[in-house]
């Protein structure tokens, strides 16, 4: 007998997962479980959305000795709140409205007032207040993001708060309580939401509330704020007299404080944290203020400071010397943090927490400086726009011996070996978090080796971790939390839920299958079909032969697209996954190729998914060749002996050329090693920078796969090993644009007498996917992009990592999206205009000689455009100056000595799945034709003539066809045609159906349409060619065409006005760079 493991989980597993329910019925179940499990329901904290009025009615069963309680209300729930009455133990009540001020009567509330301690009620409009004053034993009372019902009258609600004796704390709104906070002495904390600039003029209640020690303010971001200067200054002012035993204050919405202000601030002798954010709004527009940091040099008790959206850092860095009691700092969105402002962090030995949002302008030097001079440090954060440290600035992470909670984001520089370094010195650490970080299995296995004492484990978006590195974290004996959100470590390494000692374990496996995943299917398979695995076979032994079975490829099969539509749009269930296999049959007669499919859990045997097809062998045995004794030059064996007899016996001309790396021979014509400067190359070029962090989001998770959003655009990317990239499930705005748009070949043909001259090749073959490798970064990408890696399965060679070989980024276009300059109105001449600002997704193959850099790039005017350039060398033939290679001349360019470069074409080809307003879609071509009236009208009006007016015989006009079945089309330049994919169901606010055009396509009517593209160009080689081509390529688009009622574009960001500082050393005098539009 087996007891079911799930009724012997530890309590505090138990407790974990019962927290996590988030329905009554769920409850239910739950509480049936097991007595241990009963007990977790019934005192556990819960977060439920009920839906109706009944459920509100069962929770006393389901809770019946739960002290604190939040739920998630909707409408339906209010009229039966009373029934909360019945929960006798029940001392903290939080309300929160699903829809922004719903209405609630407070007088429902009334069973609850003998128990209740703790009210929030959030995002209600609220009547009934005076109900409040019954709520003796009230302690905590937060009403900050609520409205008052006009007709209930806001004195009521003031006079309920009198009638409070034991109110200690309260958060309302300052217009509904500001003429009574007089007469709430006994309050020590007090939070006042929706407080204009302007209010701060009076304040009267200042001084009628000496002993408060914790002070909030929520100011409104108002426009009319001109006056910010003198309102706040002398708010400051009276604060200093009128609460001088004040400890806390926190002032959010600030438009700026200037240097009185912080004089003011300087005075609050008991002040011990401090917590000030700047509107960043108000704050460009109103203008910037720079305000010393020196005032606060007197607050010698100041534990705690918090700065968000400040511009005064700069200039009063120094005075972080003067507070020797600071204990915790945080910086937030601090635009002008730099490595001036580290360094002066040197002042604060004693400093235990740090928390940094946006070091964009920190470089290694400034990391450098800030880990060094911080010994004691218990708490470091650092998020967000970390972009150009690397591993160098974090070579002191290692110094920090008293380190417990260690949290990191979006260092895009700093790889896993260099903060595995650093983590070994880490013993004190309790608490890791990294996002978006190349943390993967070195740095888990070092965390594993030095933090033994490690409690939780966060790795979000860490595309480098692999189950063996989950399996390292499962080796220390402390850990009792582990999130692996949007990590691809996955399969085997789920099996942690199993540990009892965990308390809670969430992992994502949805993402594509990992190494190890992998792994387990091709043990599965090769065992179970008998097949050779070519990838063990040892180093030096005979390579797979033609005689054996043989196991290909192992690559995930995408599910039928209906299943896949109908899960997205959430009618259906999640599709299951299955593995594609391909196995070469050397033992079958005649030998073949096998597809097998199978699911990925391995529970059913995979199925042929073919009957198998002939494979026409070209591994061909040579052994029994005689072994040529008369060449030399290379190895022969394979070549036919005629070949090797007529070369012998000189039939063939034997061609002799200078060989390559020979004593004096010039080898700079065919290679860019070493690199070659210009004179005067000596100063960095231009660099793209993101002034307030990057603007778009990556995720990866087991619903969304590897997911970006930018601007309005969200769609997966993936790698594919044969063909490459590809996107799925792309929307614009909500809508789905594209159901796939993925690359499917490189078709590369060349033309000669001899030689490789009518070679072409499909580099499918090679794998383009596989062949994909890591991007340089400021190179390939620049320096602000973020990376992806992928895992694939390498031919024979088994499953293997490649790491950043998918960049993204923003492109600055350097030009606008639109433009246009307004004359003759009352403003006078003035240009307007936005910035053209593009979305990239780019991956790098590189096929032996060629590198393809694929581009798909998202503009903001809801288009796509498909770009394929070529870089690389050119394949090469013989050439014989003297007329032996005569013949090759009208098939190439001489491009050296010895050297002839063929004409070749380049064809790129795509598979573009538009789902223009759902599946059913019309393909219609609109031609510009020249001819006359009548056949301009012959399908609107037969018959119709000329009127009197027209002059002219010849006039354009367009032409609607509608194919009725598939079609190949070709552009052709001297006759404009545009390719539509439409819904003729939807139509805009003009009568237009909605479409997308595109070049050439597959098409019929009102079904789910395929567009099949191919781009290329010729390439007529030239000397300038020579060591590497010239980059250059092919795109089409993807545009849309009357699927919008007006210019998409039209609603840009703030780019076009706002301004930013440079990253600057925080050096006396340093300049301002501004721009703005106009």
């Amino acid at each position: 007998f087996t007891m079911d493991p799930i009724l012997i989980l530890p309590a505090v597993l138990i407790e974990q997962l019962v927290t996590s329910l988030r329905s009554l019925h769920d409850v239910a179940a739950a509480r049936l479980v097991s007595r241990a499990w009963r007990a977790a329901v019934s005192s556990a904290v819960r977060d439920l959305r009920p839906v109706a009025g009944a459920d509100v009615a069962r929770l006393p069963a389901a809770f019946p000795r739960t002290a604190s309680l939040t739920l998630t209300a909707r409408p339906a729930c209010l009229p039966h709140l009373g029934n909360l009455g019945r929960l006798l133990a029940l001392r903290m009540l939080c309300l929160v409205s699903t829809r922004n001020r719903q209405r609630l009567d407070c007088a429902v509330l009334l069973p609850l007032a003998d128990g209740l301690r703790e009210l929030t009620l959030s995002h209600f409009q609220l009547a009934g207040c005076a109900s409040l004053s019954h709520f003796s034993r009230m302690r905590n009372l937060s009403v900050g993001r609520c409205g008052f019902d006009p007709g209930d009258g806001a004195a009521r609600a003031s006079e309920a708060l009198l009638r409070l004796p034991r109110l200690r704390s309260l958060e309302a709104p300052l217009h509904e309580v500001g003429p009574d906070l007089a007469s709430l002495p006994r309050l020590t904390a007090l939070t006042l939401t929706g407080v204009p600039h302007g209010e701060l003029r009076g304040a009267a209640w200042l001084g009628a509330l000496p002993d408060l020690a914790s002070l909030c303010l929520v100011l409104e971001s108002d426009l009319a704020a001109v006056s910010w200067r003198d309102w706040v200054d002398g708010f400051l002012a009276r604060l200093v007299v009128g609460m001088p035993r004040l400890q806390h204050l926190t002032i959010l919405g600030l438009a700026g404080i200037s240097e009185a202000g912080m004089a003011s601030l300087g005075q609050m002798a008991a002040l011990r944290e401090l917590h000030l954010d700047v509107e960043p709004t108000l704050h460009t527009l109103l203008g910037k203020r720079h305000s010393p940091l020196q005032s606060l040099g007197s607050l010698r008790q100041l534990h705690t400071l918090s700065l968000s959206h400040v511009d005064f850092l700069r200039s009063g860095s120094g005075a972080l010397s003067t507070l020797p009691a600071l204990h915790r700092l945080t910086l937030r969105d601090p635009a002008c943090l730099n490595d001036g402002v580290a360094h002066a962090l040197r002042f604060l030995p004693h400093l235990a927490e740090l928390c940094i949002t946006d070091c964009s302008c920190l470089t290694d030097w400034g990391m450098h400086a800030l880990l060094s001079s911080l010994p004691r440090l218990q708490t470091l954060s650092l998020r967000s726009g970390c972009s150009r440290i690397s591993d160098v600035g974090f070579q002191k992470l290692g110094t920090l011996t008293h380190l417990e909670s260690l949290s990191l984001t979006g260092f895009a520089k700093v790889s896993d070996d260099g903060i595995a370094g650093q983590l070994m010195s880490t013993k004190t650490l309790r608490q890791a978090d990294f996002f978006d970080m190349n943390v993967g299995d070195i740095s888990c296995k070092a965390l594993a080796t030095s933090a033994r004492g490690l409690e939780k484990a966060k790795l979000q978006y860490c595309w480098n971790l692999t189950c063996r590195g989950v399996d390292a974290l499962l080796e220390i004996p402390d850990l009792r939390s582990l999130m692996l959100h949007g990590s691809e470590a996955v399969g085997r390494g789920t099996h942690a839920i199993q540990s009892a000692r965990f308390a809670t374990v969430l992992s994502d496996t949805r993402v594509p299958p990992c190494i190890e995943e992998a792994d387990d299917i091709k043990a599965y398979v090769t065992d179970t079909l008998r097949l050779t695995d070519p990838s063990t076979i040892p180093d030096g032994s005979p390579g797979p032969q033609p005689t054996q079975d043989i196991l290909y490829r192992i690559e995930p099969m995408p599910p039928p697209k209906a299943a896949a539509v109908a899960y997205l749009d959430g009618h259906g269930p999640e599709p299951e996954r299955f593995a594609h296999v391909i196995t070469y049959r050397g033992t079958a007669s005649p030998r073949d190729i096998m597809e097998y499919r199978g699911a990925f859990e391995l529970k059913d045997i995979f199925l042929s998914m073919t009957g198998g097809y002939c494979y026409a062998s070209w591994v061909e045995d040579v052994s029994d060749l005689p072994e040529p004794s008369n060449v030399t030059a290379f190895d022969a064996r394979g070549i036919p002996a005629a070949l090797l007899e007529a070369f012998s016996d000189g039939s063939i001309t034997r061609c002799s050329a200078p060989a390559f790396g020979t004593p004096g021979y010039d080898y700079t014509w065919a290679t860019t090693d070493p690199r070659r400067l210009r004179a005067g190359n000596v100063e960095p070029g231009p660099r793209q920078y993101s002034p307030r962090g990057l603007r778009f989001a990556i995720s990866s998770t087991r619903h969304t796969g590897r997911r970006f959003r930018w601007f309005g655009w969200e769609g997966h990317v993936t790698l594919r090993g044969d063909t490459g990239i590809a996107l799925h499930d792309v929307t614009y705005k909500g809508r789905r644009i594209l159901y796939e748009l993925s690359h499917q070949d490189m078709y590369v043909s060349y033309s000669g007498y001899g030689g490789d001259g009518q070679t072409f090749y499909l580099d499918s073959a090679f794998g383009i996917g596989q062949n994909t490798r890591a991007l340089k970064r400021g190179y390939d990408c620049p320096w602000n992009s973020a990376y992806l890696g992928s895992e694939l399965q390498y031919g024979t060679a088994g499953a293997a990592r490649q790491e950043d070989v998918i960049c993204m980024f923003e492109d600055d276009m350097a030009s606008p999206t639109w433009r246009h300059t307004h004359v003759g109105d009352s403003r006078g001449p003035h240009a307007d205009g936005a910035r053209a600002v593009e979305f990239v997704v780019r991956t790098v193959a590189t096929i032996g000689n060629y590198d393809y850099m694929f581009d798909v790039r998202f503009k903001r005017d809801a288009s796509i455009e498909v770009k394929v350039t070529m870089a690389g060398y050119m394949s090469t033939l013989f050439f014989d100056p003297g007329g032996g290679t005569r013949r090759d001349t009208p098939f190439g360019t001489r491009v050296h000595t010895n050297v002839l470069a063929n004409l070749h074409d380049h064809l790129s080809g795509w598979k573009v799945d538009l789902d223009v307003a759902g599946v059913n879609n019309t393909f219609l071509t609109q031609t510009v034709k020249a001819g006359t009236f009548a056949e301009a009208l012959k399908d609107v009006d037969p018959g119709a003539e000329a009127p009197g007016w027209i002059s002219e015989p010849v006039l354009k006009y367009i032409s609607t066809r509608r194919p009725d079945k598939e079609v190949g089309l070709v552009m052709n330049a001297s006759q404009p045609t545009v390719w539509q994919f439409v819904n003729e169901k939807e139509t805009n606010a003009w009568g237009m159906p909605r479409g997308y055009v595109i070049q050439s396509g597959e098409s019929v009517t009102n079904t789910d349409l395929i567009g099949w593209v191919t781009i290329g160009v010729q390439h007529i080689p030239r000397a300038e060619d020579v060591p590497l081509i010239s980059n250059f390529g092919a795109n089409f688009y993807i545009k849309p065409w009357n699927y919008f009622d007006s210019m998409e574009a039209i609603d840009t960001d703030s780019d076009d006005t706002d301004e930013w500082e440079s990253c600057l050393p925080d050096l006396e005098g340093a300049k301002t760079y501004k721009w703005s539009f106009n």
